[in-house]
This record gives C-alpha cells, sequence and structure tokens, in this order.
C-alpha cells in the first residue's frame, strides 16, 4: 500500500535562549548520571477503530522530517549542546506484542530521541504511546507533536478524525506509579473561589495543600518542591524543544497558623520564585540526591498541558501517562481549572507505588475539603482522614479479643501424655524425652519446695542451656515459682543488680558453686539460697500431678538489656508465655518430628519463647552449641546435619549466613522457618534470604520485652524500597501509631509505635530500693477508642513507626537514635543497614559526632571487615554508598575499622563498648577502649 503525504515543511531551527540551553545541558548531566534509565516524556492514548499503520508510519516519519531536533542526538564539544539533522532513527516507529512494556527513548548517544510506538490489543484496539527524550521536548512539545501526528494521519488517510468516547477497559493499561484524579466540580468552585479571593491560583492552592500533606508525612518541612515553568516567548508556543525549567520554591510552614496564612506565604514564595534566575543543572542534581526516610524526596507541581490525538476514523481517549522524566517522587499535574478540579499524581512504581499515590491522593482531599470549608482552621487540626476511615483502621488492628490459654505446664503434661518417647530437648551428652521431663521436673519441685518455699516467688536460674536448665525452668514453674535466666558466663555488676532487683528465693546453679565470686557475694551480701541442680537426688516414685498455674500468675521475669540504663525487669504471666508459645508453634508449624533451634542468648526473653513453642507442640528442641553459635560456616553446617526446621536470629548474623549459603549453595534440607528478631531488617538482606532460602518462609517479628511480641510480617515478596515492614498485630495485641498528643497518626505519617494488650504489664519491677522505674510507657491514651478486650493495658515502646497504605506497619527506629546531619534527618539504623549490605563488611555501627553546641557535626562509622581486607580497600565505595542513599552525608563520615562490634546479649549494638566517637574522629590514630581500632580513614580517606 502507497501513502502518499505532503512534503515535510521543516521548522526553522530556534536559538535557544541561555536558560533554554541551560535546561539543555543539565538535562545532558542527568542522562549521564542515570545510565539506563534516560528522562523522558510519554503519552498514552488508547484507539478504538480501524487504525491503518502504514499511514500511522509515514504521519510520524513527516513530523520527524518536519524537527530535525527530534533525530539526532544533540552533541557538544566544549561548549552547549547543539543538534545537527539527520535521517530518523530505524526505530523511531515500533510495533510491540501488547503486553510488553512501554519502552522509553534511548539515551542521547545512541537515540532515538523521540519515538512512536503501538501495541495492537485486538484488530480494533490499540495502545498508541508517543515519547521523547527530554533534552528534545517538554510537556508543550508533546501537545505540539500530537497536533502535527493528527494532522498528517488525517493527511495520509484521507479521513476526517472524530471525537473519542470514554474506553471501557483501558483502565488496566494505566502505568503502576500513576494516578489520574477527578474531584468534582464543588471541590473545583471551593478551589478556585479561594484562589480568586486570595489573589493567586488554582495550582499553588493545591500545591500547598499537597506540601502540608507531605510536611506531616515527614515530620518536617524538609520536602524540596519546584514549580515547572515555561520559558517560551511570544510566538514560540508550538515550538518543539527543552523549553521548561525547574523553579524552586521555599515550601516550609514556619510560623503559619493557618491555611490561609500558609496559602498566602506559598503564593509570595512562587512569585519570588518565578523572579529568581532559574538554574537548572544545580536543582537537576540536587533533586538526584539523598531519600528520606522513604517518603518522597522532591516534588514538581506542573500546569497541565493537554496533547490530545486525532486519528482520522478512529475514536481516541488519553491515557494517564505521566511517566515521570524528573529525579523526582512525585509529579503533580493540574488539569484546566474550568469545571471539575483534575490532575495526575505520579510517582516511579518501584520507589512508592501506585497504593501509596491512591492513598496520598485520599489524605490530600480529605485534608483540602476542610482548609476550603474554613482556611483559617489551625494547621494541626487539619485531618488527613475522616472520623469513619480512622475508626475503621484502629479497629482493624485491634486482635486483642482472644481466648485465654491453658498454661505451659498443662500443655507440656498433654504433650507427655501423647508423645512419651519422642525426644523434648536435645543435648550434647544425653537426650531428654518427654516422659523423662515430665517426672524429674516434677521431682525437682518437689526437692526444691523442700529448700525453701518457692510459689509466688522468683526463682534465678544460672545454667547453660540445655536439659538441665529446661528441667529446672519447668519445675520452679510446677512449684508455682517464676523464673529468670542469667547467663552462666557472666558475673558483673550487670548480674549483680538483676539479682538485687529480684530478690529470688533461690539461686539455682548446675554444679556445686563454692567458691564462685557471684554465688558467694549473693549467699553472703544478700543472704540468698544457692543450690546446685546437679546435686537434687531422683526417686523411682511415680512423680505428683503439678497443680494448675493460675492465668495471672508470673511466669518468669525478663529483663530488658539496659542500653539506655538500668536493666529494667518485665513480669510476665502464665496466659502470656503460653498464648505467644502456642502462637509461634502454630505459625512456624511445629509438631512431633519439627526440630527447634535454640539460638537466642538465655538472657534474652526469645529463648523462652523458643524453649516453649518446642516444648507445648511436641517438637524438638535443639540447643545450639557455643562453638557453632557464631560462627557462620559451623552454624550452617549446624543447621543442616541437625535437621533443624524452626530458627530465629538476628539480621546482622542473618546476613552472615546467607553470605555463607550464596557462596557455597548450603540450602539445610529441612529448614522451614526462618524468624528475624531484634534489629531493623534491611530490604536489601530480605530479598537476599528470599533467593537464596528458597521454600523457607521468611519472618519478621517485632516486639518489646515489655508484652512479649507485637507484630510479624511474612517475607513473601521481593521488598521494594529499604525497610522490610514489621506487619499487623499478632494475637492478643492491638499495635497502633499515635503522635505526641497520644492521638491515632493516619497512613503515611510517623509517629511513636504503642502495644495494647492484656500481656502489656501495668508497671515495671520494683528496684532494690523499692521504688519502681518510671512506669510512664505504661499510662492509658485516653484518646483512643476502646479495645475488644477489656482488660487490655497500654504500652508506650518508644520506637517510631508508621502505617502504610496497606495496612502493615513500618519500624523507623528510634527517637533517640535519630540525628540530623548537613540538614538531612537520618535514623542511625538506616545507615548502619546500608552500610553492612557491602560484601566485605561483617558488622557496622555508626555514631554521632556533636560539636560544642550540641549540633551533630559528622558521624563514625565502626566497621568490622572480613579477614584480609583493607580498610583503605572498602571505604571509597561505602562512602559511594552513602552517597547514593545519604547525599552529602557521605562526606561528612569517619571509617574505623574494628575487629568486631561489641553486642549485649539481646543481638543489639553495645554502644557503651564502642569506642568514643568524639575521639577517634578528632585523632584516627588513638585506640578506643573497646574493639581497638586497627585503622581509620577519615572524610578525606
Amino acid at each position: 500500500m502507497t501513502i502518499h503525504v505532503p512534503a515535510p515543511q521543516p521548522v526553522p531551527p530556534i536559538d535557544l535562549d541561555p536558560v533554554s540551553a541551560e535546561v539543555r545541558k543539565a538535562v545532558r548531566l542527568l542522562d549521564r548520571l542515570r545510565p539506563g534509565d534516560p528522562p523522558a516524556l510519554r503519552r498514552s492514548y488508547w484507539v478504538s477503530g480501524p487504525l491503518d499503520l502504514d499511514a500511522l508510519r509515514a504521519a510520524w516519519q513527516l513530523v520527524l522530517d518536519r524537527h530535525a531536533a527530534l533525530r539526532t542526538p544533540p552533541n557538544t564539544v566544549d561548549g552547549p549542546p547543539v543538534s545537527s539533522g539527520g535521517p530518523a532513527h530505524p526505530d523511531s516507529f515500533a510495533v510491540h506484542g501488547h503486553d510488553a512494556t512501554p519502552t522509553a527513548p534511548g539515551d542521547l548517544d545512541t537515540g532515538p530521541l523521540a519515538q512512536l510506538t503501538v501495541y495492537p490489543v485486538t484488530a480494533r484496539h490499540h495502545r498508541v504511546v508517543l515519547s521523547a527524550h527530554l533534552a528534545v521536548a517538554d510537556p508543550r512539545s508533546m501537545s505540539a507533536l500530537a497536533a502535527e501526528l493528527s494532522t498528517a494521519y488525517g493527511e495520509a488517510a484521507g479521513i476526517t478524525p472524530v471525537r473519542a468516547a470514554p474506553p471501557r477497559d483501558a483502565a488496566a493499561l494505566v502505568a503502576a506509579g500513576e494516578v489520574a484524579f477527578d474531584w468534582g466540580p464543588d471541590l473545583g468552585r471551593a478551589v478556585r473561589d479561594l484562589a480568586l479571593r486570595e489573589g493567586t491560583t488554582v495550582d499553588t492552592v493545591l500545591l500547598a495543600a499537597c506540601h502540608l500533606v507531605l510536611a506531616r508525612h515527614r515530620e518536617d518541612d524538609g520536602v524540596p518542591i519546584a514549580v515547572a515553568d515555561d520559558l517560551r516567548k511570544p510566538g514560540q508556543e508550538r515550538v518543539v524543544g527543552p523549553m521548561t525549567t525547574l523553579s524552586p520554591v521555599d515550601g516550609r510552614v514556619g510560623d503559619a497558623g493557618t491555611f490561609r496564612a500558609y496559602l498566602r506565604r506559598m503564593a509570595r514564595r512562587r512569585h519570588a520564585a518565578r523572579r529568581r534566575p532559574p538554574s537548572p543543572s544545580r536543582w537537576l542534581v540536587r533533586a538526584d540526591g539523598p531519600e528520606h526516610g522513604g517518603g518522597p524526596r522532591a516534588t514538581v507541581l506542573a500546569v497541565a498541558v493537554p496533547a490530545p490525538l486525532r486519528l482520522a476514523g478512529t475514536e481516541v481517549v488519553a491515557l494517564p501517562s505521566q511517566v515521570l522524566a524528573l529525579p523526582v517522587d512525585l509529579l503533580l499535574t493540574v488539569g484546566p481549572t474550568s469545571g471539575t478540579l483534575t490532575g495526575t499524581l505520579v510517582s516511579p512504581a518501584d520507589r512508592i507505588g501506585r497504593r501509596w499515590i491512591e492513598g496520598f491522593l485520599g489524605q490530600l482531599r480529605t485534608l483540602l475539603t476542610v482548609a476550603l470549608r474554613d482556611p483559617d482552621l489551625p494547621l494541626t487540626e487539619l485531618p488527613l482522614e475522616d472520623a469513619a476511615h480512622r475508626a475503621a483502621t484502629i479497629r482493624a488492628a485491634d486482635a486483642t479479643a482472644v481466648p485465654t490459654p491453658r498454661p505451659v505446664t498443662e500443655l507440656i503434661h498433654r504433650c507427655q501424655e501423647r508423645f512419651p518417647d519422642a525426644v523434648a530437648v536435645r543435648g550434647e551428652t544425653g537426650n531428654l524425652t518427654y516422659a523423662e521431663l515430665a517426672a524429674e521436673a516434677s521431682e525437682l519441685a518437689a526437692w526444691l519446695n523442700a529448700q525453701a518455699p518457692v510459689a509466688g516467688r522468683a526463682v534465678a536460674l544460672r545454667l547453660p542451656m540445655g536439659p538441665a536448665l529446661v528441667r529446672a525452668s519447668l519445675a520452679v514453674l510446677h512449684a508455682g515459682g517464676h523464673i529468670t535466666w542469667l547467663d552462666p558466663t557472666d558475673a558483673g555488676d550487670r548480674v549483680q543488680t538483676l539479682l538485687a532487683d529480684l530478690r529470688p528465693a533461690i539461686l539455682l546453679v548446675g554444679d556445686d558453686a563454692t567458691g564462685e565470686p557471684l554465688a558467694e557475694w549473693f549467699r553472703i551480701a544478700r543472704g540468698g539460697l544457692v543450690l546446685a541442680a546437679g546435686s537434687v537426688p531422683l526417686s523411682s516414685a511415680a512423680p505428683p500431678t503439678p497443680s494448675p498455674a493460675a492465668p495471672t500468675a508470673a511466669a518468669y521475669v525478663a529483663f530488658t538489656a539496659g542500653s539506655t540504663g538500668r536493666p529494667k525487669g518485665v513480669v510476665q504471666t502464665h496466659a502470656a508465655l503460653a498464648q505467644f508459645a502456642l502462637w509461634l508453634a502454630r505459625t512456624a508449624q511445629l509438631r512431633p518430628g519439627a526440630r527447634v533451634a535454640q539460638w537466642a542468648a538465655v538472657t534474652h526473653d526469645p529463648s523462652l519463647c523458643e524453649v516453649f513453642a518446642a516444648l507445648t507442640s511436641g517438637a524438638t528442641l535443639v540447643p545450639v552449641p557455643q562453638r557453632v553459635r557464631v560462627h557462620p560456616e559451623r552454624f550452617v553446617r549446624w543447621l543442616d546435619s541437625e535437621g533443624i526446621t524452626m530458627v530465629q536470629t538476628v539480621p546482622s548474623f542473618a546476613r552472615e549466613l546467607v553470605g555463607v549459603i550464596e557462596r557455597d549453595g548450603s540450602v539445610p534440607a529441612r529448614l522451614a522457618h526462618l524468624f528475624l528478631i531484634g534489629e531493623a531488617v534491611a530490604a536489601g538482606l530480605a530479598n537476599r534470604l528470599r533467593q537464596a532460602l528458597t521454600g523457607v518462609r521468611l519472618w519478621n517479628l517485632y516486639g518489646p520485652t515489655e508484652t512479649v511480641a507485637a507484630s510479624v510480617y511474612e517475607i513473601v515478596a521481593p521488598v521494594p524500597g529499604e525497610r522490610v515492614p514489621i506487619g499487623r498485630s499478632i494475637p492478643g495485641r492491638q499495635v497502633l501509631v499515635v503522635d505526641g498528643r497520644g492521638r491515632h497518626c493516619p497512613a503515611g505519617v510517623p509517629g511513636e509505635i504503642v502495644v495494647r494488650s492484656r500481656y502489656a504489664g501495668p508497671a515495671y519491677l520494683p528496684v532494690e530500693a523499692g521504688a519502681g522505674p518510671d512506669d510512664a510507657s505504661f499510662r492509658p491514651l485516653p484518646g483512643l477508642p476502646a479495645t475488644a478486650d477489656p482488660a487490655a493495658g497500654c504500652y508506650r515502646t518508644g520506637d517510631l513507626g508508621r502505617r502504610r497504605f496497606d495496612g502493615e506497619l513500618e519500624y523507623l527506629g528510634r527517637r533517640d537514635h535519630q540525628v540530623k546531619l548537613a540538614g538531612h534527618r537520618l535514623e542511625l539504623a538506616a545507615v548502619q543497614a546500608g552500610l553492612a549490605e557491602h560484601p566485605l563488611v561483617a558488622d557496622c555501627a555508626v555514631s554521632p559526632v556533636t560539636d560544642p553546641d550540641g549540633l551533630v557535626s559528622r558521624l563514625v562509622a565502626f566497621v568490622a571487615l572480613r579477614a584480609d581486607v583493607e580498610l583503605s580497600v572498602v571505604v571509597p565505595q561505602l562512602r559511594g554508598l552513602l552517597r547514593r542513599r545519604h547525599g552529602p552525608v557521605s562526606h561528612r563520615t569517619s571509617f574505623v575499622s574494628l575487629d568486631r562490634i561489641p553486642r549485649n546479649p539481646a543481638g543489639k549494638v553495645d554502644r557503651a563498648r564502642l569506642p568514643d566517637p568524639r575521639t577517634v574522629a578528632d585523632d584516627p590514630g588513638r585506640a578506643g577502649s573497646a574493639g581497638r581500632p586497627r585503622r581509620t580513614e577519615d572524610e578525606h580517606g
């Protein structure tokens, strides 16, 4: 078929003014900074009817022939970019399958710089995509190209264009990171009326509201915003080229008390921004900088430039297709201001995603509606969600209503009756069956009661993990007492503090402790009773059946790590222990034949959960030998040889394990469940674990000692971004995020994580002097609705978090571990997690250095490197990693090599034992007091 088209009328070249030339230079620089991801514009259309592909190809060729800039990449040799004419790129017109991913223009060196792509869906339905590199086009250019293509196609096909009808099934073709909105004529009229009264524009009103929502999400005013400004002069309205620049606008809220006051401030600042000489290069490079806590980095407002396409003989409707062409996280486009209020919000799908955009738009609409109704309402009173949505969110998080379980003593007794010969506890010198465990624990309970009254009192057990500790623990519970596990290798001040606060009836040790310093101190200084569990005479008579424990009776006392001061004792009940043990057993599918690795330190309360989850389900508990516990290669082999089906560990050690598995391909054959506890889980680690441990279910378990646990998230898909969510409330808890006034935080807004549960105790254990620690953390929040369980208490964790729009919770660290450096708010745990992803870093910790005014002036990164690696080799790579994630922070970070990173029994960084960061930063040659530095590289290293 021969298509006849008129000879093209070339568009005379337009000399770019200095600002336009600067735009093109900036885009070229951006193109170099983002290889494989060219900044481009895209417009998509749904075409119904007999589309003539040959005519469309010829029409597009005509458009290309008219604009030399679209055919040849701009070259620059010691000067501004210059376009030279040439033939159209062979891929400038393409036809792909309907399910293919829309293609982007090529890079500046190879092209094509402008492309028309057709995706046939059926014989009479097509998707047509017009795209162009930002170096040769801007939004108004796309409008001009669509108009020229419409005319050329009509002439080629010889048919008069018709108007489009909306497609019925085109919604599925919309990009994942783009959402169009139409908020109706009423809201549109209200926005126009306010803009008219205040002497500003509709898009300025929308920009002000948008930034207020973003500021709530960030808890500060630091989200950069800019407005897209057209540089065309009169007579250049249809010029195709890079004629749009960005004008940064100061969006800080400051002391603006009302929406009206803030709108006026935004209007003044926007007017001032237009009067300043634009500097696109500086803005574009700055916008491609650090991320901020998982939220948007920069926002651009653009007034929509319609680009209607008319293809003769067909019906054409424009699809939302504002593919992000700028290095920002959000592009807000406002539609024509007459009639209804319309626009689009666009974000890269891999960074934020469609669910977030939809939720954000809902919050924007809610805030805008209230602000328009009363512009003089205080900003703090502008809601992001209505009352019904808030109540539904709080109800959805409420899992407090659960039946009271039987105590673990009864559950273990049932297992003894059903599986008497099954191995309950694996020991290095011998195993303990369920029948043996029940019998020996009952006899030991009778013996303990004969030595001292145990019922209602604490018993401290200072034994290594194994059959003896499990037997003694069950015996104490049978006797009516409650247990506390102590590290048998620790005789320092911390253990003495715990014993002084606990005031146990008995200190139970493994063997005769005569002469042992801690036992002698407890016996002499405290007047305590010390007994050796190994010297108990066992009888052959049938042991008595233990009396059932009351659900509210104390089962154990766990102590916090004490990283912020004196360790605090947390008393947990039999109901709390049994409920979580049963939940963990069900989640990990524990049953006879399952084998649970006991990895957590005995002083860390997850060890209790490991033990009793195994013993209440008929599974076998397998303590990890000390020679294996912290050695990743040995541990992986041990998991396989012991047939372990469930293990829980901290992410920092899981990183070591996955490194071994990736290197050796040695996946433990029976491993079915891996729980990550105690630390934030980086997305990179989660994705590595998913890929390496195929068939293993991965769980991110969150919860403070004060509530046993709180929430869980199963990692079933690749995790985007930087953080793995901590999920949703587990049974028996309600996990919420509240602001400083105790009010529920809407989705996306950071706040303090609060756990409401009957397993959140009313207070800490009183200290030795008789006065309890500060119990403010347990005070109820009267502003929240009642839980489904009327007996639920409340615990304020001190952890920062936020609820995502999909309902999952995210852990953001602790407020006391946040710093602000070079204008950027940082969570030290996030910096640590990023550095730890480097393959040559075995472990790391980051500490701030403050100046005389108390401001953070720099960071010190302590890194434990893998064997035979010099710090000087790794530092440039680590600095580059920091630069990509946190921008200028990389230049204010010193790196110190340690043999190891000190950690407390809970597996968390023990900051008190790190070298003083001020000493290291000021005098790199001087060693710290712990984990002696081997080498230091300052910011110039």
